[in-house]
């Protein structure tokens, strides 16, 4: 176990290292960082991980764009290997990761994001998608239902209102 955090705090710190390094090329200057990685269980027993990264610039984004750019570097795609996340830079694949209003995703949500992805995928996770995709559907289809009556109560009243 404490191979394993210590494995993991490394290439975490290795890839923050990473992200930074790149977008300091991409913009054209220089950043610190220092990285802080904690992993737990859940309900379930699977491990869940929360990575800190604090940076000069605790708000830097990132677009899909580099994003995309990023994950096809040699150096982070063995770092992500090293951490058993595979991801491939493909369409939609940066949908899975929090972004703000402005459909850039903080560097510190993007590692978390990451590190969610390790290991492999298991029925479980299916299972429990489909379940969320159900229950949304059925929380947009009351909905639908509650905005026709409003509506159809909206409309009567006007129509007492203009007689």
């Amino acid at each position: 176990k404490l191979y394993e955090e210590s494995h993991v705090e490394k290439h975490v710190a290795k890839l923050v290292t990473s992200i930074n390094g790149f977008l300091s090329r991409h913009h054209g200057r220089s950043t610190r960082q220092k990285v802080s990685h904690h992993e737990s269980s859940d309900s379930r027993g699977r491990k869940e991980s929360m990575t800190k990264v604090t940076s000069m610039d605790h708000n830097e984004k990132m677009s899909e764009f580099l994003f995309n750019q990023l994950i096809r570097l040699d150096e982070v795609r063995k770092t992500l290997k090293d951490l058993d996340v595979h991801i491939e830079a493909q369409p939609g694949i940066f949908d899975a990761f929090k972004t703000d209003d402005d459909g850039n995703v903080m560097i510190s949500d993007l590692v978390d994001g990451l590190m969610r992805l390790r290991g492999d995928i298991q029925k479980s996770d299916f299972v429990a998608a489909r379940a969320f995709l159900v229950n949304v559907t059925e929380q947009m289809k009351v909905n639908e239902v509650l905005c026709l009556s409003s509506h159809r109560e909206a409309m009567d009243f006007h129509r007492t209102q203009s007689m």
